[in-house]
């Protein structure tokens, strides 16, 4: 079976920094801002569900003031119960400590200048962190990087190929 790994999906500094002056030198009406813009984010929460291990949900509903001590030599991520998210278990509060791709997406995310306090703000709309609507559009936008005949994650059916 073809796996791609979560890692070839996130942008390096030097990735990124290519990107920027790519489009920065280009006349704005060449391209749409708003999928470069969610091809960024979609790239942060990868990269921090990954790194992390926290469930989705959890990823989606935070507030950028979760994203703790970035600049220090502990950061950590504040997992906690919030109006909009409720957690699986009183035992999911927790801190999860921010290092490889999870740090730099946080770092990216706390300077986003997206006028929200929310991490991910497209996902909280409402008054519940649409966790759904997160799953399937990350589905949508990754399943272009696998091959067709590799669409298939389960443990008890054959995949189909052709």
């Amino acid at each position: 079976m073809f796996v791609i790994p979560l890692w070839a999906f996130i942008m390096t500094e030097v990735q990124e920094y290519w990107f920027a002056s790519q489009y920065r030198w280009k006349p704005l009406e060449t391209y749409n801002l708003s999928v470069v813009q969610s091809m960024m984010i979609m790239r942060w929460l990868i990269a921090l569900i990954s790194d992390t291990g926290m469930r989705l949900a959890e990823g989606a509903g935070l507030l950028k003031q979760d994203l703790v001590g970035l600049d220090t030599d502990l950061p950590y991520v504040r997992v906690t119960k919030h109006p909009w998210r409720n957690l699986k278990t009183a035992s999911s509060e927790r801190k999860i400590p921010l290092v490889g791709e999870a740090l730099w997406a946080a770092r990216r995310i706390s300077e986003a200048d997206n006028a929200s306090d929310f991490a991910f703000p497209r996902y909280n709309r409402t008054s519940t962190t649409a966790a759904n609507s997160a799953s399937a559009a990350l589905n949508k936008w990754l399943k272009q990087y696998v091959p067709a005949d590799a669409r298939c994650i389960a443990s008890d059916t054959q995949c189909e190929t052709g």
